[in-house]
């Protein structure tokens, strides 16, 4: 069973008609007015850029925010020794973007990164273990230590 957080851009575009028209190479979105060339960012999401291009907007860059940062679509990035891929998808008119777990591993009091079945020493709460042991279940990682 994968983990995701799922961002829906139905991407206020379909906002209605209105909300993008074209005026020569300008682009209104929402009331505000935008040259050719400008970047424009919709409150749908911030790691989501278009362009102003001959009066329509296209889309720049697009990925997914996690933790307060934005990662492009299709990337692999690593965070608390968990490893989660940016992924976009579509169903019907709407695009997703979600943040799936791909691995988890054990993090060690050196604040290494472990894998499943890897044994290594550890100090807890100020004792030294020469046996603990990552266990990787699901997206669950824990830890055991013995002498």
């Amino acid at each position: 069973m994968a983990y995701s957080v799922y961002v829906l851009v139905a991407v206020t575009l379909l906002a209605t008609a209105e909300a993008v028209t074209k005026r020569g190479a300008q682009c209104i979105v929402s009331g505000k007015t935008y040259k050719d060339g400008d970047l424009v960012n919709l409150p749908a999401g911030k790691c989501i850029k278009y362009k102003c291009k001959d009066g329509a907007l296209v889309t720049k860059e697009e990925g997914c925010e996690f933790k307060g940062r934005c990662y492009k679509v299709g990337s692999k990035f690593d965070v608390d020794c968990t490893t989660y891929s940016c992924t976009k998808s579509k169903k019907g008119d709407l695009t997703y973007y979600s943040v799936d777990v791909d691995s988890i591993r054990c993090i060690d009091s050196s604040n290494k990164c472990r894998r499943d079945g890897e044994v290594f020493p550890s100090t807890i709460n100020g004792k030294l273990y020469s046996k603990c042991k990552c266990t990787v279940k699901g997206q669950l990682a824990s830890t055991s230590c013995s002498n």
